[in-house]
């Protein structure tokens, strides 16, 4: 099952040309299965080109995690870097939270891990910055964006994420695509890795959380529902990149990261616990 899953993903990355046959690169790994796993086939496939970097928001029990994935990235002799959000704000997830309660702590903890860990990579010289996104999250997200009406945002979902290309943004890829969440929590369980299974405290309250729940029960109906959902989104993503392909894009004013407004995202949190 191991070898197939590496291959299925080696065959996922040429078929796309995700990673260059040169560069560093870095893998976002949060101790959850999905990225774990991924540090594995990715340290196999490029043995001498792979470190790992993790975003610590400081959610509680987030300790454990990070002790896991110490105890990975030391049995697959991978440097790891730790991004904290409290050294670099002076705040946790919570208390930005607390200074944005119109938004919810995943939204905020997305918005801030993608930039914090982009700029580490960036300042970095890495060429690849490689997530855990499986086929479940990236059909979640692609639901989401149609109940929302926002069709612009499933053009960031293809196997490289986003629509510009830009200086500033590392490329950043989802190597396993296709690959489900029933198959990378059997991966894990067979390679016995140090995964602290236990869910975020702030997620259960996310759109996703409910989303998520919802297509698991229609997938019971027709069990190759979220692999034609996938496959459909991948057919019509060269559309959609091109359709929105136009939109404004510039630098924010505040930090001068790439931002589709005077002011990213991350700055609009951020200046409110200033």
């Amino acid at each position: 099952m191991i070898k197939d899953l590496v291959l299925n993903v080696k065959d996922f990355i040429e078929q796309y040309d995700l990673v260059p046959s040169t560069g560093k690169i870095l893998v976002a790994v949060s101790g959850g299965k999905d990225s774990s796993v991924l540090l594995y086939i990715l340290k196999k496939l490029y043995p001498r080109r792979v470190y790992a970097a993790t975003f610590n928001n400081h959610a509680p029990n987030f300790n454990h995690h990070l002790n896991n994935i110490r105890k990975l990235t030391s049995s697959l002799n991978v440097k790891l870097n730790v991004i904290s959000l409290k050294e670099i704000t002076g705040k946790t997830l919570n208390e930005i939270w607390l200074k944005n309660k119109g938004l919810n702590h995943c939204h905020i903890c997305g918005v801030l891990r993608r930039y914090y860990l982009n700029i580490y990579a960036r300042k970095e010289n890495y060429k690849i910055l490689a997530t855990g996104h499986n086929r479940d999250d990236i059909v979640q997200a692609f639901f989401m964006n149609l109940f929302r009406n926002k069709p612009e945002l499933n053009a960031r979902l293809g196997p490289i994420s986003g629509i510009h290309k830009n200086k500033k943004f590392v490329r950043k890829i989802k190597p396993l695509y296709l690959i489900s969440e029933k198959e990378l929590l059997e991966a894990s369980k067979i390679l016995k890795l140090p995964i602290y299974d236990f869910q975020c405290p702030y997620a259960i309250s996310s759109y996703r959380f409910s989303l998520k729940h919802l297509l698991w029960d229609y997938e019971k109906k027709d069990k190759y529902f979220q692999d034609k959902a996938i496959r459909f989104l991948l057919e019509i993503m060269p559309e959609l990149k091109l359709r929105y392909s136009n939109h404004k894009f510039s630098y924010c004013k505040i930090c001068g990261e790439p931002s589709s407004a005077e002011i990213c995202n991350a700055c609009r949190i951020l200046r409110n616990n200033k």
